[in-house]
């Protein structure tokens, strides 16, 4: 949401404050650019099974959105060691 945010003042600044449906869409697409390269470096490091069973224990997250340490860590140990599985978790939420 932030890059987003940050996009759409960039350019309200840069145009004495009027927002037109085509700088709308600029913004939009900054924004989106931003998000990407900013999951795109949390990857970073996790290799591509790490990164699928992550995926697969983030289906299952319940509806308010969190999700317990130990089912991701129990997710990563289905294709690497605990200490790689800890390691992983840790690379990945400390990226942010």
């Amino acid at each position: 949401m932030a890059a987003y945010a940050q996009a759409a003042a960039i350019h309200l600044r840069a145009t004495g404050w009027e927002m037109t449906p085509e700088k709308l869409k600029t913004a939009l697409e900054v924004g989106k650019m931003k998000r990407t390269k900013f999951y795109e470096s949390r990857a970073d490091g996790i290799v591509r099974k790490e990164r699928q069973c992550i995926a697969r224990a983030m289906a299952n997250i319940e509806t308010d959105g969190t999700i317990d340490k130990d089912i991701v860590i129990a997710s990563l140990r289905e294709v690497c060691s605990e200490e790689k599985a800890e390691a992983v978790f840790t690379l990945g939420s400390a990226k942010k």
